[in-house]
């Protein structure tokens, strides 16, 4: 997984030798729901949106003046809420992931704006999560309500842990969105509105959930995200930075 992240964000820094590079931090909310395999879930529950939130680095490189690369390493809040249609069961889950897209970007200037359009992979590893659930079941245990964590560790067999058998802790996804770059002298403020498709569910067929008395789930589900984002990007022109040491040396000769 680490080198899978390292190479991405490496992409824009190596098509960006002799462009101008953009740097900057990023931060946004979102909103996600989850979409089920199996459509017969849904007779019994609903999947609501749930508020999520984002924060990384973004890296972005100009290759010509229509089209640019980027990538991002971003930790990635994505909530799951669902509700029961006949009773007052809920199962409410917080996952957290460290997510990387690379995008292709075709940009259009407007005077001395700039809008975009932007799309490609994205790649997230599940680091772990929480939850709080309502079940009749928890009734027999006099509980009215159970808050737990996430884990992947088969050793941890108690009732305030989920144990996710088989996981699917890398998951792949595609980002579409639209946004505007907004100069500020040498900097730039970006917004982004996008939409994230995931691919691979969150967890494989035969994955068994451990710990929680009462706990039906379905992980075989895949997340589906709206986000929106704001990013302070500096340019850094690498042509002038790797010849300007070099210019005054001929000047001295």
């Amino acid at each position: 997984m680490k080198k899978i992240v390292l190479i991405i964000l490496l992409l824009p820094l190596c098509s960006a030798y002799g462009q101008i590079l953009r740097m900057g931090p990023k931060v946004g909310i979102q909103t996600s729901r989850a979409v089920y395999d199996n459509k017969e879930f849904y007779n019994t529950m609903q999947s609501k949106y749930g508020l999520g939130y984002h924060a990384g680095l973004v890296v972005n490189a100009k290759v010509n003046d229509l089209i640019s690369l980027q990538s991002e390493i971003l930790f990635n809040q994505v909530t799951k809420r669902l509700k029961g249609i006949d009773n007052d069961e809920f199962n409410q889950e917080k996952y957290k992931f460290i997510t990387v897209p690379l995008l292709l970007r075709v940009s259009k200037k407007l005077g001395y704006h700039q809008i975009y359009f932007n799309a490609g992979p994205n790649i997230s590893y599940w680091v772990g999560g929480k939850g709080r659930l309502r079940t009749g079941e928890l009734a027999e245990y006099k509980l009215d309500e159970l808050a737990y964590t996430i884990s992947f560790d088969l050793e941890k067999d108690n009732e305030s842990v989920m144990v996710v058998s088989h996981p699917n802790r890398i998951l792949l996804g595609l980002d579409v969105g639209i946004g505007g770059m907004l100069p500020m002298g040498k900097s730039h403020l970006m917004l982004d509105l996008r939409y994230t498709l995931g691919h691979t569910n969150m967890a494989k067929p035969e994955t068994t959930y451990i710990g929680i008395p009462g706990f039906k789930d379905d992980l075989n589900y895949s997340n589906q995200v709206l986000s929106l984002s704001c990013a302070y990007l500096i340019d850094f022109d690498f042509f002038t930075l790797s010849t300007k040491g070099k210019t005054i040396s001929n000047k001295k000769k």
